[in-house]
């Protein structure tokens, strides 16, 4: 349930602007997923404690 990343499409060790590395993943977004219905009332938004959970999953990625 908690799984933030469909896919990793991008891992570069000497990438980004500082060329300390570069890494991008992707989720497919579905409607009715549990975060849409129970975040704020009426207006379907991704919490953005999930976006840094994300963002941890895919540096733990890095990581391994």
């Amino acid at each position: 349930m908690l799984s933030m990343l469909d896919r990793i499409t991008a891992f570069e060790l000497t990438g980004g602007l500082k060329g300390l590395g570069y890494g991008r993943a992707e989720k497919d977004v579905n409607a009715g997923e549990w975060s849409f219905k129970a975040h704020f009332f009426q207006d379907p938004v991704q919490p953005g404690s999930l976006g840094l959970e994300a963002l941890i999953q895919l540096l733990q990625a890095w990581m391994i």
